[in-house]
């Protein structure tokens, strides 16, 4: 499906189409659409993001520009939450000397801690 998506933004290059657009086209749930779009810059394809108004392939600079700017930000306020987090879990749990990170290096940052 990844290549599908990719393809049809490469046809209508530089065509805003709207993430309804895209979902009904595809048959795509919105966490779907948003997996592949992440999954295709990830792979390093310039897919713009215009707020409401959709994705497209683009090789605008300051478009790329701009959502590149985007996801940086973005990405610094959920490290600032992780550290919040983490802030309570070292306070609250780190009742025996062991530091929460033991078990960040078990699970992995990825992973889930299992409740017991």
């Amino acid at each position: 499906m990844k290549e599908q998506v990719l393809e049809y933004l490469k046809k209508n290059k530089d065509v805003k189409k709207s993430g309804n657009h895209l979902r009904n086209m595809f048959n795509l749930s919105t966490i779907k659409l948003q997996k592949i779009i992440h999954d295709l810059r990830e792979d390093g394809e310039p897919i713009a993001a215009y707020g409401n108004n959709g994705y497209s392939y683009t090789n605008n600079r300051a478009d790329v520009l701009n959502s590149y700017l985007s996801l940086i930000r973005r990405a610094e306020k959920m490290v600032r939450a992780a550290d919040g987090m983490k802030r309570w879990l070292d306070d609250t749990f780190d009742i025996h000397g062991e530091h929460i990170i033991t078990e960040l290096n078990e699970y992995g940052a990825s992973g889930y801690v299992k409740n017991d």
